[in-house]
């Protein structure tokens, strides 16, 4: 998940990672909340259907994996659903010269909605992202001792 406290006057790149090649961005554009998951070309957008208040606000993209490459994308404001879609195609692994960046997109947009950087217009009080486990464990779950 990725959760943005924000004073929003404007639309921006909240938070971005990778490159056009690859990755996501998680942005304000045309005032409406978007999350572009970008798997090589192949995009995967959901966006808020009503525009995101001006003022102080908490946007948030949240990730749900339902199978092996494949999840639902969800998008908050103030805590309140606001978009949800179901997506199959996610990459097992991305690679990018391009880190993980707050505020704007510093080189080659991730998603073709809008060019670089796209710097936020407003300020960004606080990011926090939040890995989950999303792997089948391939070690043994308990560990016996054995006699020598």
């Amino acid at each position: 998940s990725i959760r943005a406290e924000v004073d929003r006057r404007g639309d921006g790149v909240l938070v971005s990672c990778g490159d056009r090649f690859s990755g996501y961005a998680f942005f304000v554009v045309d005032g409406h909340l978007v999350h572009d998951y970008n798997a090589a070309g192949t995009h995967h957008v959901v966006r808020s259907e009503s525009p995101v208040p001006t003022g102080p606000v908490t946007l948030e993209y949240r990730f749900g994996k339902t199978g092996q490459l494949e999840g639902t994308f969800e998008l908050y404001v103030d805590g309140q659903r606001v978009a949800s879609e179901h997506r199959s195609g996610t990459l097992a692994y991305h690679l990018s010269p391009t880190g993980v960046t707050v505020g704007r997109s510093p080189v080659s947009a991730p998603s073709d909605l809008y060019e670089a950087p796209f710097a936020f217009a407003g300020d960004i009080a606080r990011v926090v992202i939040e890995l989950g486990d999303d792997r089948t464990p391939s070690v043994p779950t308990a560990i016996t001792a054995l006699d020598d």
